[in-house]
């Protein structure tokens, strides 16, 4: 079984939504953007923008320490692309109540 060619492709995401955050915390996000290394056939590389991408901070509904935290980032990637991501990606989360 052949992908074809495998390419790369960095994106910087200045966006992030924040998902499941305890009603009595508030999240600051510290880091003013991102860079995300995809990776994947080339096809789909070529085409892929960060519209098409979104950028998730779920803290699963745990309260979370006071002060700053890195919490991992989950990549939303679209089923119609054959991508991923090349290594974990954190940012810097300043937790208040």
């Amino acid at each position: 079984v052949s992908f074809g060619e495998v390419k790369t492709k960095k994106l910087t995401f200045k966006q992030f939504q924040i998902e499941n955050l305890p009603a009595n915390q508030k999240a600051e996000i510290v880091n003013k953007s991102v860079d995300v290394v995809f990776r994947g056939i080339a096809a789909d590389i070529s085409r892929l923008t960060e519209n098409d991408i979104k950028i998730v901070l779920d803290f699963n509904n745990k309260e979370q320490p006071l002060g700053k935290n890195d919490i991992a980032l989950y990549v939303a990637i679209p089923d119609t692309y054959k991508i991923g991501v090349v290594g974990k990606k954190t940012v810097t989360v300043n937790i208040s109540k």
